[in-house]
C-alpha cells in the first residue's frame, strides 16, 4: 500500500508543556 502520512519521533510542546513525546506513525491509503 502506498504510503499517506508517516511521521518518526514527533514532539508537541504547548508552551512549557510537552504533549506528545517520540511519536511515530504512519496511515496508508485505505479502500476508496
Amino acid at each position: 500500500m502506498k504510503t499517506i502520512i508517516e511521521t518518526k519521533n514527533l514532539s508537541k510542546w504547548y508552551g512549557n508543556v510537552l504533549g506528545l513525546s517520540d511519536v511515530s506513525l504512519q496511515i496508508e491509503a485505505g479502500i476508496t
